[in-house]
This record gives C-alpha cells, sequence and structure tokens, in this order.
C-alpha cells in the first residue's frame, strides 16, 4: 500500500511538473519572440485582414504564401520590408519563375503590399538568374492585389535596359504569335506590334486571361510588351523600392529656377512654336486628335493616331531621349455613329483638360529629362481645345517624380473629379488627391498670348495668378 500511494505521488508530482514546464516553456516561446518575428506577426495579421477585404486580381487569388520564411528587411529607401515567398502554381516545376510579396511599413499597424514576378533568363548562368547574386538577367514584373499591374522591366547585368507592361495573353492561331499587348492601355499608344518591339513570353498561366467572353485562341501567358522611356540605372533593389527605383547616374539636373511664367512667354513667341499651335487651333473640329513633339534642338515631329490609326482618341508618342514635350489636341464632341434607344445619334464629347495619360507622359518626359540632363525648365506638356489651350511646368523636385500608379484605374476618378468640380478645379484637385507630387503646375494660355497660373488655395479653392 505504501509503495502503490508512492507511485501514485511520483505520477502526480510528475504530471504538476509537466504542466508548470509546459506553462513556462510557452510563456518562454512568447517572451522570446524576436522583434523580427513580431514584426512578421504584425504585417501577417494586417496581410490576412488587407487580402480578405474584397475581391483581389484574377491573376493573384488563392495564392500560398510560405510565411515560415518570410523575412525582415530594408529597401533601398530606407523602407522597413517584410518580404514573403510564395510557392507558385506552375505548370511545369522545372519553370525558373518566382514570385515573391513585398510588404513596406507604412506605420504602426500599417502597411503597402506589392506582388512582384522574377522571370530570369534561362539561357545565363544560375547565379545570374537570381535578383540576390548581384549580376540578374531578365524580367521583373511588379503587381498590386487589388488592381493589376504596375510596372515592369528588363534587366541586364543588373541593371534596367528597357521598360514595359505585363499582360496576359493568349497566342492567336491564325498568326502563331502573341496579339498586341494593352494596345493604346494608356490612351498615348507606343509604336510596334507590342509597343516597341514584339511581345517576349515570360510564364505560363493557369488560369483564362482577366475579362474573356469567349475561351482563349492558345494557351494564357504573360508577355513583356516594350514601353518608353528605359529609366536606366535602377538595379532589382530599386526596382522593389516602394517607389520603383530611380533613374540614371551622374549629375541630375538642379530644381528649375526658371520662373514658367517667363518659359511659357518665350516659347509662345517662338515663330515655329506658335504655327505649330496655329495649325492644332484648327484641328479641333475633327473626328481625331492630332498632335507634334518637340526636340531639344527646337524641331518638331507630328504625332500619329494610334493603332494604326484606328483610335481617334489617342496619339502614338515614344518618348525618344531628345524629346522635350507634346502639344496635342483635345477635340470637339462628335457624333459616335451609335443611336440610343430613341432613335437619336450618340455623341462623344472629349474633356477638354489634361487627362491621366497626358500626366502620365508629362512625368516620363520628366524622367527623361533627369536621365538625359535636360533642362528641367524645358519639359512641357500642352494641351488645345476650342474652350482653351493649357500647359504643364513642373517646378519641384525632380527626385520626387515617379510613375508607378495605376492610371488605368485613375481614369473613373478623374472623370468623377472634373464632373464635380469642372475642369480647371477638378484637375487641380485630381492632381493633389491622386498624384501627390509637388511642382506639377496647370497654366492657361489666353487668346493673346499672355498665361495665367491655375492652383488650389488653402480652403481648396481655385486660384488664379496672372503672369506678369
Amino acid at each position: 500500500m505504501k509503495n502503490k500511494l508512492q507511485r501514485i505521488t511520483q505520477v502526480l508530482l510528475c504530471s504538476f511538473l509537466l504542466i508548470i514546464l509546459g506553462c513556462e516553456t510557452e510563456k518562454l516561446v512568447t517572451d522570446e519572440q524576436t522583434p523580427q518575428t513580431k514584426n512578421i506577426l504584425s504585417a501577417k495579421t494586417w496581410f490576412d485582414k488587407y487580402e480578405s477585404n474584397g475581391i483581389n486580381y484574377e491573376l493573384f487569388q488563392n495564392l500560398e504564401y510560405n510565411w515560415n520564411e518570410a523575412n525582415l528587411t530594408k529597401s533601398e529607401d530606407g523602407t522597413e520590408t517584410i518580404i514573403v515567398p510564395i510557392n507558385e502554381l506552375k505548370k511545369d516545376q522545372t519553370e525558373i519563375w518566382s514570385q515573391k510579396l513585398y510588404l513596406y511599413k507604412l506605420g504602426a499597424g500599417a502597411y503597402k503590399a506589392l506582388l512582384f514576378e522574377i522571370y530570369p533568363d534561362k539561357d545565363v548562368p544560375s547565379g545570374s538568374q537570381t535578383i540576390e547574386e548581384g549580376n540578374f538577367n531578365g524580367y521583373m514584373a511588379a503587381w498590386d492585389l487589388k488592381t493589376g499591374f504596375v510596372r515592369a522591366s528588363r534587366f541586364k547585368n543588373n541593371q534596367v535596359v528597357e521598360n514595359g507592361i505585363v499582360a496576359v495573353v493568349s497566342i492567336d492561331k491564325k498568326t502563331g504569335k502573341a496579339p498586341a499587348i494593352l494596345p493604346c492601355v494608356d490612351d498615348m499608344c507606343q509604336t510596334g506590334p507590342g509597343g516597341l518591339g514584339d511581345p517576349v513570353q515570360l510564364r505560363n498561366v493557369n488560369i483564362p486571361p482577366k475579362n474573356t467572353s469567349t475561351p482563349p485562341n492558345g494557351a494564357p501567358s504573360a508577355y513583356f510588351g516594350p514601353r518608353t522611356p528605359v529609366t536606366g540605372g535602377t538595379n532589382p533593389s530599386g526596382f522593389t523600392s516602394p517607389g520603383g527605383g530611380g533613374g540614371g547616374s551622374g549629375t541630375v539636373p538642379p530644381t528649375t529656377t526658371v520662373n514658367p511664367c517667363e518659359s511659357i512667354k518665350n516659347q509662345n513667341l517662338n515663330p515655329e512654336f506658335k504655327a505649330k499651335m496655329d495649325v492644332l487651333k484648327t484641328k479641333t473640329s475633327l473626328k481625331k486628335e492630332s498632335g507634334f513633339a518637340q526636340k531639344k534642338d527646337g524641331t518638331f515631329k507630328e504625332l500619329q493616331n494610334g493603332s494604326g490609326g484606328t483610335n481617334i482618341n489617342s496619339l502614338e508618342f515614344t518618348i525618344e531621349p531628345d524629346i522635350v514635350g507634346y502639344m496635342h489636341v483635345h477635340i470637339d464632341p462628335y457624333e459616335n455613329g451609335k443611336y440610343d434607344e430613341d432613335g437619336n445619334p450618340e455623341q462623344e464629347a472629349p474633356i477638354k483638360m489634361f487627362s491621366p495619360a497626358d500626366v502620365q507622359q508629362f512625368l516620363l518626359l520628366l524622367i527623361n529629362a533627369k536621365i538625359n540632363k535636360i533642362p528641367i525648365e524645358n519639359i512641357f506638356g500642352t494641351m488645345v481645345s476650342s474652350t482653351g489651350d493649357y500647359t504643364l511646368r513642373f517646378t519641384g523636385n525632380i527626385e520626387d517624380v515617379k510613375t508607378d500608379y495605376n492610371w488605368g484605374a485613375l481614369k473613373s476618378t478623374y472623370k468623377a473629379a472634373i464632373k464635380k468640380d469642372g475642369n480647371e478645379l477638378g484637375f487641380l484637385k485630381f492632381l493633389n488627391d491622386n498624384i501627390g507630387i509637388k511642382g506639377i503646375s496647370l497654366y492657361k494660355i489666353k487668346k493673346d498670348g499672355k498665361s495665367e497660373n491655375k492652383t488650389l488655395d488653402a480652403n481648396n479653392k481655385l486660384n488664379t495668378t496672372p503672369c506678369q
């Protein structure tokens, strides 16, 4: 009996010790979480809510994130960043492309999410197929999980050599080739069947292309279509930073000190510039856009309608290294050949103010100027219409200029702003609320050749300051 009591006592004591040990072990795990682990858990909590809130972009639904391999680091610009590998959904496991989720810390419990796809060049040594080794060759694309494509570039020897877009398309059975990638997606077409060259296949895709009402002709794949300008000087670390990296190297042109009023005045006095403006003013009643691009030597080249002349509301505009500006028409309302249910002809009414695509091209011109050391005060974008002419100038810090916005998604926001507040005030509010780059300046060119600066005052009201 005594031995039995001893055994019971020993069992109870061991059980008690195990419970204590178990509690202490659990407490130890909680207490000994490293700052890195706590930060990753915080990011995961945020991301789980973000991912489940609303519909995700079709290409990236139900992804498998490997949080056990997540890594806390800093982006090139110093932003705290968490990189989460993804178990890719591949048709063939020998494929070498990869996906990574980047979470940029914005503040306590707040993050920005981008998904990056890395497509290495299959024909280079394995050491050049990873972005970590410092000699990457291939393509990279950034995606927003909610809205889709953000930016893409081709890399050679760890440097950007070409910019572009990525889209999921299918091979045309008749031609055996991929179609042009998102023609005129930004309303200012790029020349060439895929932009500036044929589309480059990046990877196979396991889901049908987005927004297709009929089955695809062939197996869908992700393709890269070149676009301009080449930012140059950006490495993979810069590309994956929150702003997408800068461009070029060497001396950056200083922030403009020339009064835009003087630049606009001198430009309007230039006989060749004035002649081109006069030509455009005669074309506002046409049913297609017209325009010119100006080079830094003062010469002009005419811009053609997009998609080989079939898209009347866009122009093909390739930003070459010596381009300093563009001038184009926003045409008057016109009948589009369709009729409403009562048999009345329908009209298209282009907005007689800079569009989001016009702003995008202006920002690309600024980046191009930075790369090619063109004075920033020489860069302009001009819009001609029957109700008024406007021009854009930049008076801010060139280092603040970026283009990684979802321009397609901004179209509806822009139209709503114009509808609510009118062309001038609506445009300025759109810039302030959605682009956020200080120094993009709007000027109206009056019929007498004088100009006036349009700005927002402290109460978000329209303020007009005549140029002296």
